[in-house]
């Protein structure tokens, strides 16, 4: 996970990055090897795409998708594959 991940991770679903905060101090280890999640995602700055899109982004966390499925026009995520694909 990159930085620019993790806070965007943080940005669209603060309760389970949370979760994942909690789990470090409950084992006394963090995930990454130099700093807890939440200073780690400081490092980083939330993908462009999803604070263009946030009703897309809520969609996309429904529990069920209820909407047609389009892939003519599919190109990669925000970091798909890494940092450097997709839309930044």
């Amino acid at each position: 996970m990159s930085v620019d991940q993790a806070a965007t991770l943080r940005h669209i679903m603060p309760e389970r990055f949370d979760a994942l905060a909690v789990l470090e101090q409950t084992f006394g280890c963090t995930m990454k090897r130099e700093c807890g999640l939440h200073q780690f995602a400081d490092r980083g700055r939330v993908y462009k795409a999803t604070l263009a899109q946030p009703a897309l982004i809520a969609r996309a966390l429904e529990h069920q998708w209820h909407g047609p499925v389009v892939t003519s026009r599919w190109t990669l995520p925000a970091g798909a594959f890494g940092e450097n694909v997709g839309p930044g």
